[in-house]
């Protein structure tokens, strides 16, 4: 009776393993439905049309302990028709104090329709290229699934951002457009050095972390992504966190696997996270490379229940393997 005993359990083993990662896919599948289907009740604005955006330098004040945030988004745009005023999508509760080009300043409204007006100078042609920088600031009114929230762990604060599905525009001057990437950003995150505990806060953002600069009491990190971008799936976030590295191998073509937890999670985080690793090098073999490998792919922790994937740094909750995958 025993080998027959072993086949059964091994048969009911697989049958409950096999039912795991059928209920893995449910979820994974049920999660993405969810999201294509509020990708696509978006109503895009229509003035927002005629032009083609091509890169953003987006520089950002922000204080984890604060729920407010200031700063100058530079926009690079090519006209798709003859342009006397351009418009970008900001909730009216913002203010913008100074639109300039090339050191002028430029004459603009706000609505109630949450759009910068902004009138040129002189009418930009078919195909020109021009800039214009927008400066800001204000207490974002956070909509959807928190797309600005400035909150607590462990008695320290901590600010992140969560613009899916349309929250980008609480936040700062940005088009809307899914059908508008944009196709290269750098990030520029000013915070306070220390916290209130005189602990470092660390920012975090899309993209290759390029440089660290302090300024008496501040600190400016700097990030660049060099690949299409929805304006949603920018984002940004600043804390006491823990940093630390992996390597995924990518099929010989490794890249930086970054963490950044909650100190209180270190532990946790650790034993986790290197399930990670496998799970990047079985999807590059069975779906090819990940397209990001040039920059990194990361995690960083924040307060929301779930997650949400940002080109080459998800914000997650819990590092439930599930999730993660």
């Amino acid at each position: 009776m025993k080998p027959i005993c072993l086949i059964l359990l091994s048969c009911c083993q697989l049958a409950l393993f096999a039912q795991t990662e059928e209920e893995w896919i449910s979820r994974i599948q049920e999660a993405e439905t969810k999201s294509a289907l509020r990708i696509q009740q978006l109503q895009t604005n229509a003035n927002t049309a005629n032009y083609d955006l091509k890169y953003h330098r987006l520089e950002f004040n922000i204080d984890p302990a604060v729920a407010a945030i200031g700063g100058t988004v530079t926009s690079y745009f090519v006209a798709k028709e003859n342009l006397n005023t351009i418009i970008f999508e900001l909730t009216q509760n913002m203010t913008v104090s100074a639109i300039t080009q090339r050191g002028n300043s430029l004459a603009f409204t706000q609505n109630s329709d949450d759009e910068v007006v902004i009138t040129l100078p002189a009418t930009q042609g078919i195909g020109v290229l021009d800039s214009l920088s927008i400066t800001y600031s204000g207490v974002p009114q956070s909509s959807g699934f928190d797309s600005f929230e400035a909150s607590t762990h462990n008695g320290d604060a901590v600010l992140w951002t969560l613009s899916e599905p349309y929250g980008a525009k609480d936040w700062w001057p940005c088009k809307q457009d899914l059908n508008d990437k944009i196709d290269s950003i750098d990030v520029y995150l000013t915070t306070p050095k220390f916290n209130a505990d005189n602990e470092e806060i660390k920012s975090v953002s899309n993209g290759l972390k390029i440089s660290e600069e302090t300024t008496g009491d501040f600190k400016t990190t700097r990030f660049k992504h060099k690949y299409p971008i929805p304006a949603y799936l920018i984002a940004i976030a600043a804390t006491n966190y823990t940093e630390y590295s992996e390597t995924i191998d990518n099929n010989g073509n490794p890249f930086e696997f970054v963490n950044y937890s909650y100190p209180e999670n270190l532990g946790y985080w650790q034993a986790n996270s290197s399930v990670t690793v496998d799970i990047m090098n079985f999807f590059s073999e069975t779906f090819g490379e990940y397209p990001f490998a040039s920059e990194k792919y990361g995690h960083v922790q924040f307060g929301w229940g779930g997650g949400m994937e940002h080109t080459t740094i998800s914000f997650m909750g819990n590092m439930d393997r599930s999730l993660v995958a």
